[in-house]
């Protein structure tokens, strides 16, 4: 064996010591794959335990950002369902404590009616924030309406607030939805390239589109583009944790996130999803119902 390939596996073997520490629960995977790496007398056996650890820590992912997604859906249920009734009932009170008000001597009358236009002030904080935390936990059109819809309106809500800025969308073949766990990642993916478009591209305009589609070996894939005509994004400027939390949840699912930009020229994400993640999705999610 030539030194490259002594370096190499060295490498590898330092980077499945990192997974095993990380995760225990490939321990014995681990320990195998590094026995075949160290005695290399036969490749095949080296591909076949690097293809079984590789999957099973794709495995592993899928389900930890399923158990991720359930718990936020759960937590958005819960500020949906009891957090904004509640809210809608005391800016209720607030209305009524304003009416009896008005029957109260004029300097009373004032004093409680100031009261009220205060509560009401922090009722509709209260109430923005709740807003905003069911948005960013998960949105709850998600599920309830086609994919296409949703992002549609993601898009579109961008270009009333940003009619500067030309933004497009297309959707082509794809299904009313993929399972909690792609349908949220490919919302995130455009909400962050979106967010990021605003903040930093200068662009004139941006296209998103989304489509089914065939990837290696005929594999039907789930494919979304964002493209804008920006600045472009310095090759020496640190990733953000927006962008890197999206990449980790796409190679979680199985799949491939690629962001190309050159300065001047603008910058293209390019998300491509296999949709056995879906398959994955709902057995995890099925898994996951059974144990709580």
């Amino acid at each position: 064996m030539n030194l490259l390939a002594e370096r190499k596996i060295t490498k590898i073997i330092s980077l499945l010591e990192e997974l095993r520490r990380d995760t225990p629960s490939v321990k014995d995977r681990y320990d195998s794959v590094a026995e075949a790496m160290k005695h290399p007398a036969d490749p095949k056996q080296v591909a076949e335990a690097l293809e079984a650890t590789l999957a099973e820590n794709q495995s592993l992912n899928r389900r930890l950002i399923t158990a991720q997604d359930d718990e936020r859906r759960r937590t958005a249920l819960d500020l949906h369902d009891e957090v904004g009734p509640s809210l809608f009932g005391l800016k209720a009170h607030a209305a009524s404590m304003a009416k009896v008000a008005e029957a109260l001597p004029e300097g009373a009358a004032a004093e409680m009616k100031e009261r009220v236009r205060d509560l009401n002030a922090i009722i509709d904080h209260l109430q923005a924030i709740n807003r905003g935390m069911l948005n960013r936990l998960r949105p709850m059109s998600l599920g309830q309406l086609p994919l296409a819809d949703v992002l549609s309106e993601l898009v579109s809500g961008r270009a009333r607030e940003y009619p500067q800025i030309r933004f497009s969308f297309a959707a082509e073949g794809i299904e009313r939805s993929y399972g909690d766990s792609i349908d949220l990642t490919l919302y995130r993916c455009i909400q962050e390239s979106l967010t990021n478009v605003i903040r930093h591209a200068e662009a004139t305009s941006v296209d998103v589109r989304i489509e089914a589609a065939s990837g290696p070996a005929a594999e039907a894939v789930v494919m979304l583009t964002v493209q804008d005509d920006g600045r472009g994004i310095d090759p020496l400027a640190p990733k953000g944790l927006g962008s890197l939390g999206m990449k980790e949840r796409v190679e979680g699912l199985g799949g491939d996130y690629a962001l190309e930009s050159e300065r001047g020229r603008g910058t293209s994400l390019r998300v491509v999803i296999p949709l056995r993640a879906k398959e994955n999705d709902a057995r995890n999610t099925a898994a996951s119902k059974t144990t709580t």
